[in-house]
């Protein structure tokens, strides 16, 4: 095992709280820190085992109390949460025991009082996406297994999402190698379902609620883009109906060139082919312009130093063509 961080997040005191695991006597323990902007440890916790436990992922409620998720290995695998102060007192822990393996991915609050648990269920590297519903004390109000896939491909802390929407949720997953997007009621029952995807194959990794009423997913493409795997991103309105499904090369542009990137926030984009005027905008990850800008000479600078570090969407207007490129703000 190693020691690794799977999750952060910005608190309302303006400190951070991390998530993840690391060896301690031979075992791997899920930790939680919550650490200053100077990287200072403020307090800790671990969970410890006899096996391996890990963290996925935390998040913080009205209150400011804070919600974390993951798993305990001691003989079988069992998902875990835990609630904390801000001041790092345990409030509660609770383990969710069945006769197979279980392993919680992400929790969120949800408007209604209470969280939204994503996680896994199965054994012998087969498993099933897991979703628990969950009240303000932790408790199980229900459960249901899924019926898309668990990608278990790579390291990554989240293979499938689900997010509060309206009364109810918003699901971003895969289902026979393509892009599943599905809006549930409060019981997670199917309002609509949306797939997206070709021959080659796609999976979806992350999806949430957009300030305009629809969604927003990421995941990868190998149908699109490069002809490799290349990012995946769709945007979708209300209903599920695709505004931008695309498959985005990182690496290349026909029309354009952005150097460097990443970058500290300062940016270049230089035309490769002659063009009339172009308007483009930067938005943000859950799909919020932050900045619009003219490219109408050969080199064009964008400015993003005043805007938090992070991963940003550069889309130029070109009528019937979507030509997007990541910005990455170190």
């Amino acid at each position: 095992g190693n020691d690794e961080l799977k999750h952060v997040i910005l608190t309302a005191d303006g400190n951070y709280l991390l998530t993840g695991a690391w060896i301690v006597s031979g075992f791997t323990n899920g930790v939680i820190l919550k650490i200053d902007e100077a990287g200072n440890t403020l307090w800790g916790d671990t969970l410890p085992s006899y096996g391996s436990s890990h963290f996925m992922y935390a998040c913080e409620n009205a209150q400011q109390e804070y919600v974390v998720a993951g798993y305990s290995l001691a003989g079988t695998i069992n998902a875990v949460t835990r609630k904390y102060d801000t001041d790092g007192t345990m409030l509660i822990s609770k383990m969710y025991e069945a006769p197979t393996a279980e392993a919680a991915i992400t929790i969120e609050p949800v408007p209604a009082g209470g969280y939204i648990c994503s996680a896994t269920w199965g054994q012998s590297f087969s498993f099933d996406p897991w979703i628990l519903r969950l009240d303000e004390n932790l408790d199980t109000m229900f459960t249901k297994i899924m019926d898309f896939d668990y990608n278990i491909a790579g390291n990554s802390a989240k293979e499938y999402s689900v997010y509060p929407s309206g009364s109810g949720f918003f699901i971003c997953g895969s289902i026979a190698n393509k892009v599943m997007l599905r809006k549930t009621d409060e019981n997670l029952n199917t309002i609509w379902e949306a797939l997206y995807g070709d021959v080659s194959g796609e999976a979806g990794y992350e999806g949430i609620p957009t300030n305009d009423g629809g969604y927003i997913a990421v995941g990868l493409t190998y149908s699109y883009g490069a002809g490799a795997a290349d990012v995946y991103y769709i945007k979708t309105d209300a209903n599920g109906l695709q505004q931008v499904p695309v498959g985005i090369d990182a690496s290349r542009n026909s029309l354009f060139e952005i150097y460097p990137n990443p970058s500290t926030g300062y940016f270049l984009v230089r035309l490769t082919k002659p063009t009339e005027e172009i308007q483009a905008k930067i938005c943000d990850i859950h799909g919020r312009v932050i900045k619009r800008i003219m490219i109408n000479k050969v080199v064009t600078d964008i400015d993003l130093t005043a805007f938090p570090k992070g991963v940003y969407l550069f889309s130029p207007d070109l009528p019937g063509i979507f030509m997007p490129a990541w910005l990455m703000v170190n």
